[in-house]
């Protein structure tokens, strides 16, 4: 029998419970959330299993912590998405009168063991965590009209694609959908391909935001066959000797976050495969080199994804970052450039794969910090452009 005269007890856990909310898990069970009150005012959830009517041993006794954040959590409300699939909603509030929207799919995998894929509304931090591919479906959101989801794999894996609608957008680790959209990561856990262009007899600023079991100059490039100047070169611009370094006459290895110029005879486009920086990386750093008096450096965005010009940080002689575009920061100029055939252009934002231009203006160690999250930049019109280094 699955009821006592009482009723089964979800949740002792001391304090009070209430506000409770309840969807299916098609199994013939269900997920119930409340407000609890064991600590301050957080949120929790049990998975009620159908063939026991009994609450489900591999979660928590007393409940799953939905959110045990700072603050308050009230207004709790469940979406049912079908397929045991949910997603839970609330009202965080941070401050007096301060209150973020925030959500988190719920599930009758959610144990303590695995972190159920969450979605994140406003600010905070919330993640995708799976080794096999989510769907994050998004509706019934009567008062929001986009929602920000950032995408963590689990351990050893990367994120291969991510589509929206239907519709590849790369594989950036966070992406704003609409109201009523789905997002869809998948994962892999072995190498990455890319395919890089190139142009017959015209350098081409590149980069590679990959790792490499073997970064030598001619295992990373080995697509284009053994190193022969006359069928391909490679170059990278140095501020010190205010000159271009070739494959084999100083640049011996591909670096991450490196800009450099390619050219090959042929002009056919190559695939290089790598395994992509961990996503538990928060930011990857590059040192400028320069004496105060040239210092151009010539970068690359080390990650898979845009990053904006406005999400950049410069560290000066060890101190803490600040904004790339601070007014406080005195160590480079607020520019970043691109080499687009004919000319410099300006640009706001790094696309991976490319070559990029930063002037270092001081004589002290300085250090361009890109943070491992995809944003994008506004348009700017070009300005002054970087001594040819061509």
């Amino acid at each position: 029998m699955y009821w006592t005269a009482h009723g089964r007890a979800v949740s002792s856990a001391t304090g009070a419970q209430s506000g409770q909310r309840l969807i299916a898990d098609g199994l013939g069970g269900a997920v119930v959330a409340w407000v609890d009150e064991r600590a301050t005012q957080d949120l929790y959830a049990m998975h009620i299993l159908g063939s026991t009517g009994e609450p489900d041993p591999a979660w928590p006794s007393g409940g799953k912590a939905l959110c045990i954040a700072d603050g308050q959590q009230s207004r709790l409300a469940l979406a049912d998405q079908g397929d045991g699939h949910g997603i839970a909603f609330w009202d965080h509030q941070l401050g007096t009168n301060y209150y973020n929207t925030y959500a988190r799919a719920v599930m009758p995998t959610l144990t303590s063991a695995t972190v159920s894929p969450a979605i994140n509304i406003g600010g905070g931090v919330a993640s995708l965590v799976t080794p096999e591919g989510i769907t994050a479906a998004v509706a019934s959101m009567d008062e929001i009209d986009t929602v920000n989801v950032t995408i963590t794999p689990s351990p050893g894996y990367f994120i291969q694609d991510v589509t929206v609608d239907g519709t590849s957008v790369d594989c950036p680790p966070n992406y704003v959908i609409r109201k009523g959209g789905a997002l869809v990561a998948t994962f892999g856990n072995t190498v990455w391909a890319q395919t890089v262009s190139t142009s017959p007899r015209l350098y081409r600023g590149v980069s590679f935001p990959l790792g490499y079991s073997n970064n030598a100059v001619t295992s990373v490039l080995a697509p284009l066959g053994p190193h022969d100047d006359a069928s391909w070169r490679l170059a990278h611009y140095d501020p010190l000797s205010d000159s271009n370094r070739f494959a084999g006459a100083g640049v011996d290895v591909i670096s991450a976050g490196t800009g450099y110029w390619l050219a090959t005879a042929s002009g056919a486009p190559f695939q290089v495969t790598g395994v992509p920086l961990p996503s538990t990386l928060p930011s990857l750093t590059v040192d400028l080199a320069g004496d105060g008096i040239n210092g151009w450096n010539q970068i690359g965005n080390p990650f898979r994804f845009p990053i904006a010009v406005a999400a950049l940080e410069v560290s000066a002689n060890g101190g803490p970052a600040i904004p790339f575009l601070s007014g406080a920061n005195v160590s480079t100029e607020h520019h970043v450039f691109e080499w687009a055939d004919t000319g410099y252009v300006e640009t706001q934002t790094l696309r991976p794969f490319r070559a990029y231009w930063v002037n270092r203006t001081t004589g002290v160690p300085v250090t361009l910090v890109f943070p491992n999250r995809s944003s994008v930049g506004d348009p700017a019109p070009p300005e002054v452009r970087p001594a040819d280094s061509q």
